[in-house]
């Protein structure tokens, strides 16, 4: 069903919360990610409040007012500000609870080692906001992998994407622990268990998977024609 049908159509929620909260707000963009389940919105507004001060609004409003589908009834909308630069593609990349954080240096040209590779605090206080955090996996030391990362184990897909799409491209400055030259977040997601892992097993493993198979065909035969 599309968003303007399912009641979930950002450009129909911005209306009802300006007439709720009387909220400065004008959209002038909207770009869905339908893979993601979710769109960026591009918006103006009069100057009467602060970038921030108008998030909150509208974050208030989808707490008092809860936006849910009707195939989802246990989700609810959520909207958080874009803190980075967003990376907006169509590449067949699926999602995943696990994110890849990428230290890349903040000049332009510059070497990847000028780069300051974030603690888990840091980590933690610039994600956390976004949702439940299961882990942070550091890259190891003596790892020779460049650019420098770390992966961010969330609790949901849902707190992931939204994580993704406003961190992608941040740019963490020296006073938040960046560096002289700052450093630049990259994100992506990690498949815990990639599909072509699972199907070298299969093809290395042939003494295992084809008694298996043998069991399960002559299970089903058995069970479909016995009578």
């Amino acid at each position: 069903m599309s968003p303007t049908g399912s009641g979930t159509d950002p450009n129909v929620v911005i209306e009802r919360a300006k007439a709720k909260k009387s909220i400065p707000i004008q959209s002038t963009e909207i770009l869905p990610r339908m893979r993601e389940g979710g769109a960026f919105v591009k918006f103006t507004h009069d100057g009467s409040a602060t970038t921030s001060e108008i998030v909150q609004m509208l974050q208030a409003y989808l707490k008092e007012e809860p936006v849910k589908p009707w195939w989802s009834p246990w989700k609810r909308m959520r909207a958080k500000a874009v803190k980075g630069k967003p990376w907006v593609e169509d590449m067949m990349r699926l999602p995943a609870t696990r994110l890849r954080v990428e230290f890349i240096a903040g000049e332009p040209g510059a070497p990847v080692t000028d780069a300051v590779e974030l603690s888990q605090e840091q980590l933690f206080q610039f994600f956390r906001p976004y949702g439940k955090l299961g882990d942070i996996v550091m890259q190891d030391s003596d790892s020779k992998i460049l650019p420098r990362f770390a992966y961010l184990d969330y609790s949901s897909i849902g707190k992931a994407i939204m994580a993704k799409n406003c961190m992608h491209g941040f740019l963490v400055s020296e006073a938040e622990g960046g560096g002289k030259k700052g450093t630049i977040l990259r994100l992506k997601y990690e498949q815990k268990i990639k599909p072509r892992y699972i199907r070298d097993w299969i093809v290395n493993h042939p003494r295992i998977i084809i008694p298996i198979l043998a069991a399960l065909i002559a299970g089903t035969v058995a069970i479909v024609f016995d009578p």
